[in-house]
């Protein structure tokens, strides 16, 4: 008896599959996305109640298996919903409901891995993870969006029209298969193209340039000698079609006599802003990674077992495990939201690089992305032709149109840079003292577009109303600690470290104080955005006496009282008042600089500075963010608490930011007077 044809069965088995899809099924409809209603609706399974003999019907919960094999169907789990999202896509698998406890998921996406055979069902996208980030599949695929990207994206083609072609000081010809890589120190004003490497630096040594070994590095730097990353990163560059690649540890001398670290530290934003990519290397952050790829690419993708000739067509990705992203796909990551999923994307120095860089091939743990101007792609939604594109929210944010280059007012720049500062200081540096260079590429753009004066991470053009920065958002306990170094005057959230919280600038605030002078003077003058070795403001302000005190019995309730830090004991309080008749007033709060209040001493004279106020009218109700029972009020005011400074003899120190809400059977005029005091 002759044997059997397998792709006849294949062929044979596939259309028994259409004919039974051909009649609907009222539980899973067929798994058709006409079916199942516009995008976003939802259709709800009763496990119990699935349609017998009906293939559809058995995927759903094949696929809870797939990623829960000890699930118990419909015992235990017995509820979902499926749904859609785009016109072709992976059907969603949602609302799971356990009887027990909740799912260890909250999403389950189902699509076709076309490497397994062809798929009954049409409306479901391919979607397959290459076995490496280095694969020929997986460089052609970066070379499409690199090539989409320079010849249909408008806005990326207005930014290349926009920035320098010159190549930096120094980039590293990346050679060929017979000739190794080797240090190039270009003339000045050479036009050249470049990749530029985006990277943490390891706990251990790297390769470095010195200045022992420049001359050498400039006759040749042995692939050997150098880390994986930057072997692969060099690959890349090759397949890309580039002959240099710039690497921070590589193109600047790091020690000896030659160093110019603190020359090229300024400069980053040339360098990245003229790459015309950058390679990410987020997989970096996981112990077992080994270069730009990753052995955790495709661990997220489960077969689900169909029987019959078709054997396993299908493959389900979990999106969440727990409250953790499991598998979202890049463009997401990158896109709505940022990635969850990369340290590299928590370092400081890595902030103003990706800001800055005009387009980010990105090597994730997972998958290969990519980052521009215009849209977010993701290796998992990009093969056969089905490309689905969202835009980055940090590329949005910060290199918008106008944020970046002169056209918007300064009022909205300082909005943007708020928002920027927000996010770049809750990452991490190795050396605190990092702080001002790791974003000096940054503020040496929005210096060039909008030709304001650079403060230690403020602009004096708008420095009053951004001096009232907190760290972190809970009044009373305080969000940072101050640097042991100097790195920043105390009125600059430099000085401290931990994330910044800006609130939004309001045009209908008016500024109590009066700008006479600020200044700060840079630790290297080839760097005026950097590092900074002393700093000062002067302004005229209105001036009120502050005390502070031990308090028992107050309740300690968020921002209800006029707050500093917990005392020696849960009972105790340590507050700062303004007035003691304003205590207890709703809506005054205070926000140390540093975690409970460890810098306030009620052994010591304090004055509280008014910065900006708000006026309310009869009948009119304060800001609309504050709690129902502030909002009769007849003002607002808000300001900096401070206190002498062992720096300068007769200067003052910021160590608080204070507000409080004036009732209208009350006034606080009597209590300031009108002083000019100089903060350091």
């Amino acid at each position: 008896m002759p044997k059997p044809n397998p792709r006849n069965l294949v062929s044979r088995g596939l259309a028994a599959v259409n004919r039974r899809l051909a009649k609907k099924c009222p539980v899973c409809a067929n798994l058709s996305f006409a079916e199942l209603g516009e995008w976003g609706s939802r259709r709800g399974v009763d496990l119990n109640h699935l349609s017998p003999g009906c293939r559809s019907c058995a995927i759903l919960p094949q696929a809870i298996r797939a990623l829960s094999p000890d699930a118990q169907i419909p015992d235990e789990v017995y509820e979902i919903a499926i749904s859609r999202r785009e016109e072709r896509g992976p059907l969603i698998i949602d609302s799971i409901i356990c009887k027990t406890q909740p799912a260890e998921y909250e999403e389950i996406r189902v699509f076709t891995d076309p490497s397994l055979g062809p798929c009954p069902w049409p409306d479901l996208t391919e979607r397959r993870i290459s076995d490496n980030a280095l694969s020929p599949e997986c460089m052609h695929l970066a070379s499409t969006w690199l090539r989409d990207c320079t010849e249909s994206h408008p806005d990326c083609g207005l930014r290349d029209a926009a920035v320098s072609k010159h190549l930096p000081k120094r980039v590293i010809d990346v050679g060929d298969e017979n000739t190794p890589p080797r240090l190039v120190a270009p003339v000045p004003g050479t036009i050249g193209k470049y990749v530029a490497l985006s990277h943490r630096w390891p706990d251990v040594h790297i390769i470095t340039t010195t200045t022992e070994n420049l001359a050498r590095h400039l006759i040749t730097i042995p692939l050997s000698s150098m880390p994986q990353t930057f072997q692969e990163a060099i690959f890349v560059t090759q397949k890309l079609g580039f002959s240099y690649i710039w690497i921070d540890s590589l193109c600047i001398v790091q020690s000896g006599t030659e160093c110019d670290w603190n020359e090229q530290a300024g400069k980053m934003q040339q360098v990245y802003e003229s790459a015309v990519a950058t390679i990410a290397a987020d997989a970096g952050n996981y112990p077992d990674t080994v270069g730009l790829t990753s052995p955790k690419r495709r661990q997220l993708f489960r077969g689900i077992p169909l029987p019959g000739p078709e054997k396993t067509l299908f493959a389900a990705a979990g999106v969440w495990e727990g409250d953790t992203p499991a598998h979202v796909p890049a463009r997401i990551q990158y896109g709505v939201r940022e990635s969850s999923n990369s340290v590299l994307q928590t370092r400081g120095w890595v902030f103003q690089e990706r800001v800055l860089s005009r387009r980010i091939l990105h090597f994730g743990a997972h998958e290969l992305a990519w980052e521009c101007q215009s849209a977010t792609k993701c290796e998992c939604e990009s093969f056969n032709g089905i490309t689905f594109v969202g835009q980055s929210s940090t590329k949005t944010t910060y290199n918008g149109e106008w944020s970046m280059r002169p056209g918007g007012t300064h009022l909205e720049f300082i909005e943007r840079w708020m928002l920027l500062v927000r996010n770049y200081s809750s990452r991490s540096l190795t050396k605190s003292y990092d702080k001002l260079p790791a974003m000096a590429g940054l503020a040496s753009r929005a210096s060039q577009s909008f030709g304001l004066t650079y403060l230690a991470g403020l602009w004096k053009e708008q420095l009053l109303q951004t001096l009232l920065w907190t760290a972190g958002i809970i009044p009373v306990i305080g969000g940072g600690r101050r640097h042991v170094e100097y790195h920043a005057p105390s009125w600059a959230w430099a000085s401290i470290d931990g994330a910044t919280i800006y609130a939004n600038i309001d045009p209908q605030y008016e500024i109590s104080a009066t700008l006479i002078d600020a200044v700060c003077k840079p630790s290297r003058p080839e760097n005026p955005f950097g590092a900074v070795q002393e700093g000062y403001l002067e302004a005229e302000f209105l001036v009120a006496k502050a005390t502070a005190m031990l308090r028992t019995d107050l309740h300690f309730s968020g921002a209800d009282i006029p707050g500093g830090g917990l005392g020696p004991n849960s009972g105790t309080k340590k507050i700062v008042v303004v007035d003691e008749s304003l205590l207890g007033e709703n809506g005054s709060s205070l926000y140390p600089d540093v975690k409970l209040c460890n810098e306030i001493d009620c052994e010591e004279e304090y004055l509280f500075l008014r910065v900006v106020h708000r006026d309310f009218g009869e009948g009119s109700s304060p800001d609309a963010n504050l709690r129902y029972a502030q909002r009769e009020a007849k003002r607002l005011v808000k300001g900096l608490v401070v206190r002498l400074s062992d720096r300068r003899v007769g200067a003052y120190e910021r160590v608080a930011v204070y507000q409080y809400v004036l009732p209208p059977e009350k006034d606080d005029l009597g209590i300031y007077r009108r002083e000019v005091l100089v903060l350091v």
